[in-house]
């Protein structure tokens, strides 16, 4: 009847469309009614429990007490009671560093002088270009 429509289209893919056509403008969502993210909400160490066990390493929940974090030595055990180990790999040695300023020195003092006077000028305004009374 008047003032229903319908539309059938396949194969695109998930997202929210907009269509109009000059006279009446409609959004349509277009996906699953439960999007992946929200069937299991309850965190669990499953999905990463075989790489977890390949590695030697653990999981603990937090609700246990925030673990303490300890470097470790490659072939000791990377996790105890209470305890998460971290492996010292040297990664974060540092090979290069180079400092380059943004702008040149003089620019930040012409920005500073700039803005200074326009303080100056427009607290001058303000008070009418008098000297205030003591």
């Amino acid at each position: 009847g008047p003032g229903r429509f319908a539309v059938d289209v396949d194969g695109l893919p998930d997202g929210i469309y907009a269509l109009d056509d000059g006279t009446l403008r409609a959004v349509a969502a277009v996906g699953a009614a439960t999007p992946v993210e929200f069937e299991r909400t309850v965190a669990t160490d499953e999905p990463l429990s075989a790489w977890v066990a390949q590695s030697g390493g653990a999981t603990l929940r937090l609700e246990d007490g925030m673990p303490k974090l300890r470097f470790v030595r490659a072939g000791a055990p990377v996790s105890g009671r209470g305890w998460l180990g971290l492996l010292r790999r040297g990664a974060h040695v540092t090979a290069e560093l180079r400092v380059t300023p943004l702008a040149p020195a003089w620019l930040y003092l012409v920005l500073a002088a700039g803005l200074y006077l326009s303080g100056w000028l427009i607290e001058g305004r303000r008070e009418g270009g008098r000297s205030p009374r003591r």
